[in-house]
């Protein structure tokens, strides 16, 4: 983990960028420094008429503009960086460090994660949070603010107006750092689906992009003004835990138990960490949890379409006990593994709160049947080099499906209501069918593959 880290720091202070980055902060204190000499009288010496005069001194808030600018700046070129640079050295066999190296892969991600996100703080700490921390004590802004409150008739006392600008320079640090390690954490978890050689490509967990881009962006998404900084933090957590996971999973050579952590950590999350973030915040509720729930199922039902149908002697071989077998496997590798993994969020959801998800229930049951028999049809097509097989039929059928149930429910509106029974029945029988043969074609060793 040492290594990696020194390795990733003498690249980063050996490359054009870090010049680039110096002359980013160096601007950014240039602005704070035009902003220091701009001048505002205090309210005492002023008359209203002389509100023409301090009129252009509302040009200060324009460099504050800049010195934002130029902290999110620096930190999208260390990002492109630093994870573009580790995407091609885990593309390319001869340069993988989990290849090249026998380190474990949990510290080799552990290693580019710390030197990635010390870049990236000390970038944006001299470029912009130190810089604005400065620019909102300096006199002449806090003048110019109780004019601006004054002269525009804002129903807002002076004194409240400066302790909320105080409280909000306070945690802007906090804030600012877990946006830093949230967005970083996904650049580096992103850029880890990299390509496999042979010709084959690590598109296993290609869904989780979705989950932890919708995460990074949305942190701040029915967070109480009273647990603001409490909440941010939980959720960065619950954020980069399963960014390094995932990253881990990219190091990891390619018959590894890849995705067991980032599976365990969705599922611990779930199930107790985005609860007690609501819990934290007042807003807990059955119908949220359920919510959740089911949107981590269908999470999983589209990853299983990208994961490996027939297991590897490796991770075979870590489950000689059957015991552990039976805990293990829904958070192994695999994509029957994330079916039942998918079917263990869908019952716990109706058995939380069956009355929140009852109107969901025909989709849901629609896309387990349909990614079971995509999946089904990967198992034969991507034998002979057919690879995306199955995302496209899924993407194909699911059209075709909308479609005719669009179709039906014009020609004949009664239909589906009234042979409901049958549908579900046929369902259960084509998924259980389904993935009865992806069980038997389960083990590798009874394959040629």
């Amino acid at each position: 983990m040492y290594a990696m880290f020194v390795k990733e720091m003498q690249q980063f202070f050996r490359g054009i960028i870090s010049k680039i980055v110096a002359g980013m902060i160096f601007l950014a204190w240039l602005l704070l420094i035009f902003a220091a000499r701009s001048e505002v009288p205090e309210l005492e010496v002023l008359q209203k008429s002389d509100i023409m005069v301090i009129m252009p001194k509302y040009q200060i808030f324009l460099y504050a503009l800049g010195l934002i600018g130029i902290g999110v700046t620096v930190l999208v070129i260390m990002l492109g960086s630093s994870a573009g640079r580790w995407r091609m050295e885990l593309g390319d066999p001869a340069f993988s460090p989990g290849i090249t190296t026998c380190t474990p892969a949990w510290q080799l991600a552990l290693g580019k994660w710390s030197a990635m996100i010390v870049q990236a703080v000390i970038g944006v700490a001299a470029g912009c949070l130190l810089p604005l921390k400065i620019f909102i004590e300096l006199k002449s802004v806090k003048n110019l603010c109780t004019l601006a409150c004054q002269f525009s008739h804002v129903e807002v006392q002076i004194a409240d107006m400066l302790a909320d600008l105080a409280k909000l320079g306070a945690k802007a640090p906090v804030i600012a750092l877990c946006f830093i390690v949230a967005l970083s954490s996904t650049a580096l978890a992103v850029c880890s689906l990299k390509p496999r050689s042979r010709g084959k490509y690590d598109i296993g967990s290609l869904a989780v992009v979705v989950l932890l881009g919708v995460q990074s962006f949305s942190m701040t998404v029915g967070i109480s003004p009273e647990h603001f900084a409490a909440e941010i933090i939980a959720r960065t957590v619950i954020i980069t835990v399963g960014s390094l996971a995932l990253i881990s999973s990219g190091v990891s050579a390619p018959g590894a138990n890849r995705l067991f952590f980032f599976k365990i950590w969705v599922f611990f999350s779930v199930f107790a960490g985005l609860p007690a973030v609501h819990w934290m915040s007042g807003e807990f509720s059955r119908t949220i949890w359920a919510v959740e729930l089911l949107a981590a199922a269908l999470f999983f039902i589209g990853c299983s379409l990208f994961e490996r149908l027939i297991q590897s002697r490796r991770v075979l071989a870590q489950m000689s006990d059957p015991l552990k077998m039976i805990a293990a496997f829904p958070f192994s590798t695999g994509a029957l593994n994330s079916m039942v993994l998918s079917g263990i969020f869908i019952v716990a959801a109706y058995n939380i709160q069956p009355e929140a998800v009852k109107s969901v229930p025909d989709a849901i049951y629609g896309m387990v049947t349909l990614a079971a028999l995509c999946n089904l049809a990967g198992l034969f097509f991507e034998k002979a080099g057919k690879r995306f097989i199955r995302l496209g039929a899924f993407l194909g059928g699911g059209w075709l499906a909308g479609f005719l149930i669009g179709l039906i429910n014009v020609e004949y509106p009664d239909f589906l209501e009234e042979n409901q029974a049958l549908i579900r029945g046929a369902e259960v029988v084509l998924t259980g069918i389904s993935l009865l043969i992806l069980a038997i074609n389960y083990n590798c060793r009874k394959k040629d593959l």
